[in-house]
């Protein structure tokens, strides 16, 4: 099965580009998107964080985001099976960090003084001094994506698979499918397999992509010839 998600490259170009934008939506857009690619939350679960939500992780060192915003999951219980949720936490590093404070200050500066910050307001905030919905966040991320020339259609939910992908290439670990299964709260590792598949898949295009540079390398070499080289001196001379 076949995901999208962005590259390294593309990701720096993605971000590159809504950075290189004036105003308050190009740096609240930046940051949402840095930090559901370092997080690898579910939109559904990241539009309903708050302020307090966002000054907590800050606090704490935790993203903590409680099982009512959650994807209910599958499990076998007694008398058959039934659909649980379960709290979920990320650690907040320096691009985290970094992202949740940039989204407090745009937050401020979108209420230009008119209301206090109030715990219980979403952490995003549209034009309109109401919580983004999921469709915007859609929208606006196929803008960017669009405007950045990047060849994948895009939805948030490819910057979560981005966030596995990017755990499965810089992982040194025996195992770096638990750590992707923790990093986005799936309750079985069986979940997280696909992005071995992924991960695999991009491995062999990246050999691929060697092999057929080094035969057009090899292609241009073997094509022109010492005599052809001094045939060429010698018209220009």
């Amino acid at each position: 099965m076949a995901l999208d998600y962005l590259t390294e490259a593309e990701q720096r170009l993605l971000l590159k580009t809504i950075r290189s934008r004036a105003g308050l939506l190009a740096r609240r857009d930046a940051a949402w998107v840095e930090l559901l690619i370092e997080t690898g939350l579910r939109i559904g679960e990241f539009a309903q964080l708050t302020i307090a939500d966002a000054r907590a992780a800050l606090k704490t060192g935790w993203l903590f985001v409680p099982a009512e915003y959650r994807k209910g999951v599958q499990v076998v219980a007694r008398g058959g099976k039934a659909t649980r949720r379960f709290d979920h936490k990320v650690g907040v590093y320096q691009r985290e960090r970094a992202a949740l404070t940039e989204l407090l200050a745009v937050h401020e500066a979108m209420l230009d003084g008119q209301q206090e910050l109030f715990d219980t307001a979403p952490l995003i905030y549209s034009r309109n001094a109401g919580p983004l919905s999921v469709r915007s966040y859609q929208a606006r991320l196929q803008a960017w994506c669009c405007a950045a020339d990047l060849p994948v259609h895009a939805s948030p939910h490819t910057l979560r698979h981005t966030a596995a992908m990017n755990i499965l290439r810089a992982s040194t670990a025996d195992n770096p499918l638990s750590l992707v299964t923790l990093k986005l709260g799936h309750v079985s590792a069986r979940t997280a397999s696909i992005y071995t598949e992924m991960r695999d898949r991009e491995r062999v295009q990246a050999e691929l992509d060697k092999v057929g540079e080094a035969r057009s390398q090899a292609g241009r070499k073997a094509r022109m010839r010492t005599t052809d080289l001094r045939r060429q001196r010698d018209a220009r001379h």
